[in-house]
């Protein structure tokens, strides 16, 4: 699979993607909330609009699904290198033995959680988008506590300038 960058506004990326979610989040009674730069500056990216989409769309799904109070957080950051998306949770969290797994195929953070179900595949996709655009991902989480699953993207396309 190829992926395809354009320019895209990053924050009306996880602004639309926020809007997918809204009904899935008040069903379970809980808070998304957008964390976003504060700058003027254009929170400009180069990714393919699709595989950006599904990464947030695995990463939302993830944490609504795993989170049964409280609330989601999804917040970008850029630095001059690149541009950083965060979801954080208050969900169920993962074991210290199972953080290194999380990616892997078939692998479930919660394998036995009544009424959680997947075939742990999501992460591994969104580690392979990520990768795709030259980026990195990483989770930090504790279990009872929740998670918070990060992704860089280079803000500008290798070979640019």
């Amino acid at each position: 699979m190829k992926i395809h960058c354009t320019q895209l506004n990053a924050v009306k990326c996880i602004s639309r993607i926020k809007d997918h979610f809204t009904f899935q989040v008040k069903a379970k009674n809980l808070e998304l909330k957008l964390s976003l730069p504060e700058t003027k500056e254009e929170t400009v990216i180069y990714a393919d609009a699709d595989r950006l989409d599904q990464i947030l769309n695995n990463l939302l799904s993830n944490a609504i699904k795993f989170t049964e109070k409280g609330r989601i957080d999804v917040a970008i950051e850029q630095t001059p290198e690149e541009t950083v998306f965060s979801v954080t949770d208050t969900g169920v969290g993962i074991s210290p033995e199972q953080i290194d797994e999380v990616f892997e195929r078939f692998h479930q953070a919660a394998p036995g959680v009544a009424g959680l179900t997947g075939v742990g595949l999501g992460l591994t996709i969104s580690k392979r988008f990520v990768e795709m655009h030259g980026g990195r991902i990483w989770v930090e989480s504790e279990p009872g506590k929740g998670s918070i699953f990060y992704f860089a993207i280079p803000r500008k396309l290798k070979g640019s300038s």
